[in-house]
C-alpha cells in the first residue's frame, strides 16, 4: 500500500460505490438462501443465523469488512469433514456463477420474492422477511441503494463483486494491523484482478480494489470523534495524514475530510493548517445548506483557539458565536458558547459566580466538564499559593462532585492526578503512587490528561527510587502515544533523567545538558516545563563547578518567571548557592529570604535588584 501513497507513481485503480460492497453482496447472498432453505442443513442453521446477525450488526458500526476467504473459513467451522467442505464449496461455486453483470441485476431482482414487494413473485416455499425485521431493512436497504445506481455504477459493482469472489482483488480498507494499536492500510494482491473476463477489456487493466462512500464516512466520523473527544486516535497522526490524502484523491467532494484533517493538524499543533482547513471545511458545508450555520463555524473556531491557548481571539470568536446563536434561537449552541466562555474567563478571573447554578439547571455536560476542570485548574493554583490542606482537599471532593453525579468519565483522570500531586507535596509518597496509579487506569481521558498523569507517576517514581517502575512508565507511554511522547518536553526531560541514572558516564548527548539546549526547537515561548528544564541543567552545570554558565542561565531566567512563583523560588535558590560559593554572604541572605517570601505568599513580589556575577 505504500505505492499508493508515492508521489511520483500515479493513481491505481480504486472504484468508489455509494455505499453496496462485494461483502454485502455476498451476505445477502447468503440471507436469500437462508430464506429459502436450499444451502444449509439443520446443524449449521443455528451458526448461520448467529454469523449473519453478527455481520449485519457490524455493518452499521464499523468500516471494516472481511475477506471472502475469511467468510468461508467461518462456514467451515460451522460442521464437520466432509459435510463442511460441501458447503463451502456451495457457496463458492454459486457465487462465483455470476460471470456477467446481468447476473447480478437478476439476484438483486429476486430479492422481492423475500421481501413481499409483489405478491406475485411469492412462489415456492421460502420465508419472507419483515419489513421492521433486521434481515429485512438490511434487505431493503441494500436492494433500494443498487437500485438508485447509474449503469456505470452498477457495472462497477459488478466488476469488483467479481474481483472478491475471486479474490484476486483486495479492498483499500483501513484496517487494524495485528498489534491492534496502529492503523495500517490494507495491501493489495499480488494476483490482480484482470478484467478480461466477461468484459474482454485489454489484459494489461488491473483493478487494484474499491472502497464505499458508507466506509469512508464511518472511518472519517470515528477518527473525528476519538480526536474531540480525546484529542488522539489509534492512528499516528503521519498516518492519518497519508490516509487523508488517499480518501482526498478519490473522493474530493466529502467535506469531512477537512474536519479530520484540521483536528488531527491540532493533534500535531499546526495552528495555521488547522485554521485553513476548519475553514474549507465549513465553506464547502455551507455551500449546500440553505442556511447556512455560522454559529457552529464560529464556535470550532473559539474552540481550536482555546486549544492553542489563545484566549482573546478565542473570547472574540466565541462571544460572535454566541451573537449569532441568539439571532437564530439556537439554544443548544449557545449553551455550549457560553460553557467555553465561562471556561476561559474562570481561567483568568472569578467574575462568573452565578454560572454554577446555570449549569445545575440545565444539566449540560460539557458545561459540567468545563466548570469540574476549571475548579480543578483553581485547586492547582492553591497548591502553588501554600494555601492549607484542609481547604485544598475541600476544594479537591467539591471539583468532582457534580461531574460524577452526571457520569462525566473524563474528569477522573486529571482529578486523581491532581489529588496524587497534592499527597506529593505533602510528602505522602504511597498515597500520591496510589492516585496516580487509578488515573492511569481511567477508561477515558484525553490525550493531554494521560500524558500529564504519565509525567507524575514517572517523577514520582525517579523521587522514590523506584527506578523500574519509572522505566515501565516510560516504556508504555512511549508505546502508546508514540507522537506525542516524541514533541511532550515533560516525558523527555524525564527520559534523559532516567537515562543519566543508568549512564551517569555517558556522554553529554543523552543527558539534560543537550535536552535543555534544544528545547528552544520544542517551545517558541518561555512555557513552565521548558523553564524547569533550564533551571535543571543549572543545577547539572553547578555540579561541574560550571557556576558562571550555571549563573548565566538563571539571570536570564528570572525575566521569565515573574508569573510562576514556585520556579523564581527555586531559580533564587541556585542563585543563592552560586553566591555562597563566591563568599557574597549578604546576597545569600537575600536570596534565600527572597525564596522563602515567594513560597508562602500568593502575590508576586517585584524584582528589584539586578543581578551580575561578581
Amino acid at each position: 500500500m505504500d505505492s499508493l501513497f508515492d508521489r511520483g507513481t500515479s493513481m491505481p485503480l480504486v472504484i468508489r460505490t455509494p455505499f453496496i460492497t462485494p461483502f454485502k453482496v455476498v451476505l445477502l447472498y447468503l440471507i436469500y438462501e437462508f430464506c429459502h432453505f436450499q444451502l444449509f442443513s439443520a446443524r449449521t442453521i443455528p451458526s448461520t443465523v448467529k454469523y449473519l446477525v453478527e455481520c449485519v450488526l457490524k455493518t452499521k458500526e464499523t468500516y471494516v469488512e472481511p475477506e471472502f476467504a475469511e467468510i468461508l473459513e467461518m462456514f467451515e467451522s460451522f460442521d464437520h469433514p466432509p459435510q463442511n467442505m460441501v458447503l463451502v464449496d456451495m457457496i463458492r461455486n454459486k457465487l462465483t456463477r455470476m460471470v456477467y453483470p446481468e447476473n447480478l441485476y437478476q439476484f438483486m431482482q429476486s430479492l422481492n420474492s423475500i421481501l413481499e414487494i409483489n405478491d406475485e413473485d411469492m412462489t415456492g416455499d421460502c420465508t419472507v422477511l419483515e419489513s421492521n425485521s433486521l434481515f429485512g431493512l438490511y434487505a431493503r436497504r441494500c436492494r433500494v441503494e443498487f437500485l438508485r445506481c447509474t449503469t456505470q455504477q452498477k457495472g462497477d459493482m459488478f466488476e469488483i463483486f467479481r474481483g472478491y469472489v475471486t479474490e484476486r482483488a483486495s479492498s483499500k480498507q483501513l484496517i487494524a494491523d495485528s498489534d491492534g494499536d496502529a492503523m495500517t492500510v490494507d495491501s493489495p494482491r499480488n494476483n490482480k484482478y484482470m478484467s478480461v473476463d466477461p468484459i474482454g477489456l485489454d489484459s494489461k487493466y488491473r483493478l487494484d480494489g474499491w472502497i464505499s462512500d458508507d466506509q469512508i464516512d464511518k472511518f472519517l466520523t470515528r477518527q473525528a470523534k476519538n480526536m474531540e473527544r480525546t484529542g488522539t486516535t489509534d492512528i499516528s497522526a503521519t498516518l492519518l495524514d497519508r490516509h487523508l490524502d488517499f480518501l482526498q484523491k478519490l473522493a474530493p467532494d466529502l467535506s469531512k475530510i477537512y474536519q479530520v484533517r484540521y483536528l488531527n493538524q491540532i493533534r500535531t499543533y499546526d495552528y495555521d493548517g488547522a485554521v485553513a482547513n476548519l475553514h474549507r471545511f465549513y465553506d464547502n458545508r455551507f455551500h449546500y445548506r440553505e442556511k447556512p450555520m455560522y454559529q457552529y463555524g464560529l464556535l470550532s473556531r473559539g474552540i481550536l483557539e482555546t486549544r492553542f491557548d489563545h484566549k482573546e481571539q478565542a473570547l472574540h470568536a466565541l462571544d460572535e458565536a454566541a451573537v449569532v446563536a441568539r439571532e437564530c434561537q439556537d439554544s443548544a449552541c449557545l449553551n455550549e458558547v457560553q460553557s467555553w466562555i465561562a471556561y476561559l474567563k474562570g481561567k483568568t478571573s472569578d467574575d462568573l459566580k452565578t454560572f454554577g447554578d446555570k449549569v445545575e439547571e440545565d444539566g449540560l455536560k460539557n458545561a459540567t466538564y468545563l466548570q469540574t476542570m476549571r475548579s480543578i485548574l483553581s485547586v492547582r493554583d492553591m497548591l502553588k499559593t501554600g494555601e492549607h490542606p484542609v481547604k485544598v482537599f475541600e476544594a479537591l471532593y467539591q471539583s468532582g462532585i457534580l461531574s460524577y453525579l452526571k457520569g462525566i468519565e473524563y474528569v477522573v483522570v486529571p482529578h486523581f492526578t491532581m489529588t496524587g500531586d497534592a499527597w506529593q507535596l505533602y510528602g505522602n509518597h504511597l498515597l500520591a503512587e496510589t492516585y496516580y496509579t487509578m488515573a492511569l487506569r481511567g477508561s477515558v481521558a484525553t490525550l493531554d490528561d494521560l500524558e500529564q498523569v504519565y509525567n507524575r507517576a514517572i517523577e514520582t517514581s525517579l523521587d522514590a527510587g523506584a527506578i523500574d517502575m519509572a522505566r515501565d512508565y516510560i516504556d508504555k507511554f512511549q508505546t502508546r502515544y508514540d507522537e506525542r511522547a516524541q514533541t511532550s518536553v515533560k516525558f523527555i526531560q524525564l527520559r534523559a533523567r532516567l537515562a543519566k541514572i543508568d549512564h551517569p558516564d555517558a556522554s553529554p548527548l543523552t543527558s539534560l545538558d543537550n535536552h535543555a539546549a534544544q528545547l528552544a526547537y520544542f517551545h517558541d515561548d518561555w512555557h513552565p516545563e521548558k523553564i524547569d528544564a533550564m533551571i535543571r541543567n543549572a543545577e547539572d552545570q553547578l555540579k561541574d563547578s560550571m557556576d558562571h554558565t550555571a549563573f548565566d542561565i538563571l539571570d536570564k531566567l528570572l525575566e521569565f518567571t515573574e508569573k510562576h512563583p514556585l520556579l523564581q523560588s527555586n531559580c533564587l535558590i541556585q542563585l543563592g548557592r552560586i553566591y555562597l560559593a563566591s563568599a557574597t554572604g549578604r546576597k545569600i541572605l537575600f536570596d534565600s529570604s527572597s525564596a522563602l517570601f515567594l513560597r508562602n505568599t500568593t502575590g508576586h513580589p517585584r524584582r528589584s535588584t539586578c543581578w551580575r556575577w561578581q
